[in-house]
């Protein structure tokens, strides 16, 4: 009977544990960064409508991402909370918005650098999905 060859999984092992230790910190720091990508998404929030009587209305909610990279603050920045200069998710870059930082203290990416931008994200841990959230008089909440 004839023996198998190995699998490209078997081959790769083989491979890793021939590999310097140089290399392999390579690997695992891009491992790592990966990985930080994978967690950093955006949230808005839009459409607040609000009622009165048995109903408060509703909010809906978009997030997107995870990041497919992201641009670090240099030293100079780092009084703002946010580690991130921009954030670039489904081929779009998202800015941190300096402006309303200083105006009024949030942190948002926007697509513009105009204070009135009409989509303002958040950073968010996802997932990414676009939901609508009810609110009832009793304070009660639910998404759709």
């Amino acid at each position: 009977m004839s023996k198998k060859p190995p699998t490209a999984y078997q081959l790769y092992l083989q491979a890793w544990k021939t590999l310097p230790a140089a290399e392999k910190q390579k690997f695992e720091r891009e491992s790592a960064h990966r990985k930080e990508l994978a967690s950093i998404f955006l949230k808005r929030t839009y459409d607040r409508v609000s009622v009165r009587g048995l109903d408060n209305g509703f909010y809906r909610y978009e997030c997107i991402g995870p990041a497919e990279a992201v641009k670090y603050y240099s030293d100079a920045y780092m009084g703002f909370e946010t580690p991130f200069q921009s954030i670039t998710i489904g081929g779009q870059t998202y800015t941190h918005n300096k402006k309303l930082k200083r105006k009024k203290n949030i942190d948002v990416y926007t697509i513009g650098t105009s204070v009135k931008a009409s989509v303002r994200f958040c950073v968010s841990t996802g997932p990414a999905e676009s939901y609508t959230q009810y609110e009832n008089y009793l304070g009660e909440t639910w998404r759709v």
